[in-house]
């Protein structure tokens, strides 16, 4: 009994500490799946573009396939560094940061649907998101040196 309170309490702990990230995570994969993912189908669907073709069939179409192909791109570095900065740095740093993230990635996907590739957009979405990326990482890898090893 005393031993499953004690994993019980120490479980509820961790989760406390970590919901905010195991949100941003799940709400950018809900994002991925039910937005980007179901954009293609839906692209293809409309203009009877069945798989297995893929590029340089219809512009429309090789926007939403860009856009999809772009999110799988960032989701790892986007996870890891969230994740790393959330328990190194601080969870609610992280999914803030997190959140902005998925924010713009959304944005992008309307933007490059309507515009294509052009170099606002990559003002606009792509360069804040790595910088989102590289905040995160560089303040996991700081807060986890001083921690474990007193410098740098």
């Amino acid at each position: 009994g005393k031993v499953r309170t004690e994993t019980t309490n120490t479980n509820n702990k961790i989760m406390d500490l970590y919901f905010y990230p195991v949100f941003v995570s799940t709400l950018q994969i809900l994002i991925y799946n039910f937005v980007d993912t179901m954009r293609v189908g839906k692209v293809r669907t409309e203009l009877k573009l069945l798989a297995p073709i893929m590029y340089g069939h219809n512009d429309i179409l090789d926007r939403a396939l860009r856009i999809q192909s772009n999110q799988v791109e960032q989701m790892t570095g986007f996870h890891v560094s969230m994740w790393m900065c959330s328990v190194f740095f601080s969870p609610i740093f992280a999914s803030v940061m997190g959140l902005v993230w998925v924010v713009l990635r959304y944005q992008y996907g309307l933007y490059y649907m309507k515009n294509g590739a052009n170099k606002n957009g990559l003002t606009l979405y792509t360069v804040p998101c790595y910088m989102i990326i590289n905040i995160n990482i560089l303040l996991a890898v700081l807060s986890f040196s001083f921690r474990y090893f007193g410098y740098l």
